[in-house]
């Protein structure tokens, strides 16, 4: 497992302590030897003085400044003064072959110390030399890969870049697409808003067709309280000559007969159709749909409220009827001696 950058750093500065503790052990090592090796020599000094007769030449000296012989006798007073350069004392000579001895034991220690912590010393600087070499070399390490990361993420953010223009190209053309299909839809709702209402108003006329054939399939019918409120309405405009016209199918020939029934109750004057052909002996026949009255303008003086009156009775009670004069271009099988009842089929409307 890698180690994390933080356990990283600790280990090397934990290493380079340790190294830097190694190198300071051996430094001052050779210090102390070196000290070693001074005060060896200062102790081998009046070994030294001894030797090369510095004492002796020194009392002669002062022996001839003072014009004294060198004779023991005369020395007793030079013995009070400076004993030290006179007397020869054995124990003054014993101190000094001590001190030489100690200040050579110093020396050669001290030396042979100073070999040693050289070569330590210079161990340790090679070790911390290399550490650091190590540490600078995974730095660069370190740095390069991070030179080679920046160039990567630089490189992964062209492509970033690239690709989020192609998603912004993309994300346009989806935009227009979808403006498209919104007008797409919007032309959809409109259609089928459209398609509604027509079938709305195809439904509306559905019902209607539907009413209207309803209507057609009804009979026109009269119940015997609405023929006898239109028989009271006629009985003041007794007796009227009339005649009967009707188309042949069942409704229109049951509505003649209740038509008939009434006329004769309220005493008008029936007079069957002068025709070739009749329907049940007394009905000319005719193709027109609906129920009029036709008034002969000779006699609309005479007749005109009488048949607008027969008109008005039918309308109120559901059947609608019209009542008018007619002119010259009666048929001439029409006689003009009588209103005609036209009962056509039912109309549509």
């Amino acid at each position: 497992m890698p180690l994390s950058p933080d356990l990283a750093s600790a280990l090397d500065r934990m290493m380079r302590g340790d190294l830097d503790a190694w190198a300071d052990l051996w430094f001052w090592s050779l210090v102390g030897s070196t000290i070693a090796v001074a005060f060896g020599i200062i102790c081998e000094a009046p070994e030294v003085w001894q030797a090369v007769g510095l004492g002796h030449k020194t009392v002669t000296r002062i022996r001839q400044f003072w014009y004294i012989r060198v004779r023991k006798i005369d020395l007793n007073g030079w013995e009070r003064i400076c004993p030290e350069l006179i007397t020869k004392n054995e124990r003054h000579r014993k101190w000094i072959a001590r001190a030489g001895f100690v200040g050579w034991t110093l020396v050669a220690l001290g030396v042979a110390g100073e070999g040693v912590a050289e070569y330590f010393v210079n161990d340790a600087e090679t070790n911390l030399r290399n550490f650091d070499q190590a540490v600078l070399v995974e730095t660069q390490q370190s740095a390069n890969s991070a030179a080679v990361a920046s160039s990567l993420a630089n490189a992964f953010a062209d492509r970033a870049t690239v690709a989020s223009a192609n998603a912004m190209t993309l994300a346009r053309g989806a935009r227009k697409e979808a403006d498209s299909f919104e007008q797409d839809i919007v032309s959809a709702k409109q259609l089928a808003a459209d398609a509604e209402s027509h079938l709305a108003d195809a439904l509306q006329r559905a019902a209607a067709a539907s009413l209207e054939l309803a209507q057609l399939k009804t009979l026109r019918s009269l119940s015997a309280k609405q023929q006898e409120r239109i028989t009271s309405k006629l009985n003041p405009f007794t007796p009227v000559p009339f005649d009967l016209w009707v188309n042949t199918d069942s409704d229109s020939t049951a509505l003649m007969g209740m038509i008939d029934v009434m006329l004769r109750s309220a005493r008008w004057e029936f007079k069957p159709a002068d025709m070739p052909v009749m329907f049940a002996e007394k009905a000319g026949i005719i193709a027109e749909p609906g129920v009029s009255v036709h008034v002969p303008r000779e006699h609309w003086g005479e007749w005109g409220i009488s048949g607008k009156t027969l008109a008005d009775a039918l309308a109120a009670e559901g059947i609608p009827t019209t009542a008018f004069s007619d002119n010259t271009d009666t048929p001439k099988f029409m006689k003009r001696d009588r209103i005609h009842i036209l009962i056509g089929s039912k109309p549509l409307k």
